[in-house]
């Protein structure tokens, strides 16, 4: 294990990881004396604690292509003086920076050690394609992109997917709309270079008697915004490529109603409510490579954005 291999490194040459401490954590050498204990999966299991004779103790947090957990930097915060998360590159760091003393890569750290027998190859070689992705839809700053009360996070699903969700405003007596961009099935498994993506753009469902009455024939109203999702994309089969493959039935009591609604009212349509149904219900994408996530995004902002106006329309229009 590499945290393990590191551990190895700071005893063997403490001086050169004290250096490193003094400068990242801008503390005087003095004060920390030398390194009397180097232990893994220590305190609040962090990966490694360094221990000094003036009682300060380094935690160091490593992450390859897991997330840090709720709550998780606070708890280990708690339990040692310093607190570092160690990453592969400074962007898996976004949005935890202000939870730790520092920020370290390993090459950073790595570089400090003379004769290293745990090389930056070696670093390399663990997979983290999950990380990977998320770096490139960090980059995307899609905030810049849509309407004023929209929201964008970069999350993984249940499934451990990376995904960027975003959330629409809800309007008064209506629905907001959410949706995601995310890795297809269990891609992340995969090489980087084979992964694909999809987007789904959809609106807001609650898994409840109103949104899944008993009886088909009662027409919840998110149906009414999916007829309008239809007619947007029906105008501009040009601009927006989804996939019109028939969605699965819902697994809860509530969920298995589903496609008998969507037999009922959506009837040659019914691709129209692709999703979950206790969160949102729309069209999903064509499968894209990793290598189009840009233009895969762009579009999926643009559907939202070409929807919502529809919905205003159409709102504006019974209300005159």
């Amino acid at each position: 294990m590499a945290t393990r291999a590191l551990a190895a490194e700071i005893r063997h040459d403490p001086q050169a990881f004290t250096t490193w401490v003094v400068e990242a954590l801008e503390v005087e050498r003095e004060e920390l004396g030398q390194v009397s204990n180097v232990r893994c999966e220590a305190e609040e299991n962090i990966d490694v604690v360094v221990t000094y004779e003036s009682g300060t103790r380094v935690g160091i947090e490593a992450k390859f292509d897991h997330v840090v957990t709720d709550g998780q930097l606070a708890r280990e915060s708690d339990a040692v003086t310093h607190l570092v998360l160690l990453v592969l590159d400074q962007a898996d760091a976004h949005g935890h920076e202000a939870e730790v003393d520092a920020v370290a890569t390993w090459e950073e750290l790595l570089a400090r050690f003379r004769g290293t027998r745990l090389s930056q190859e070696d670093i390399d070689r663990i997979p983290a394609t999950k990380k990977k992705v998320e770096r490139r839809m960090q980059v995307l700053k899609l905030d810049d992109l849509l309407p004023e009360g929209w929201t964008t996070s970069i999350i993984r699903g249940d499934g451990g997917m990376s995904s960027i969700v975003l959330d629409g405003p809800t309007p008064e007596g209506g629905r907001r709309l959410c949706g995601q961009i995310q890795v297809s099935g269990r891609d992340s498994k995969r090489p980087i270079e084979e992964i694909t993506l999809e987007y789904h753009v959809g609106v807001n469902v609650r898994l409840d008697e109103d949104d899944f009455p008993e009886d088909p024939k009662d027409r919840p109203t998110w149906l009414d915004d999916l007829d309008i999702l239809g007619d947007v994309l029906q105008r501009d089969a040009d601009r927006f490529t989804v996939r019109e493959n028939s969605p699965r039935n819902g697994t809860s009591d509530l969920g298995k109603r589903k496609m008998p609604i969507v037999h009922e009212h959506l009837k040659g349509r019914e691709w129209l409510a692709q999703g979950y149904c206790d969160w949102s219900l729309g069209a999903k994408s064509a499968l894209r490579p990793l290598d189009e996530l840009e233009a895969l995004a762009h579009e999926a902002v643009a559907l939202f954005v070409a929807w919502d106006t529809a919905r205003m329309s159409a709102s504006a229009a019974a209300t005159s």
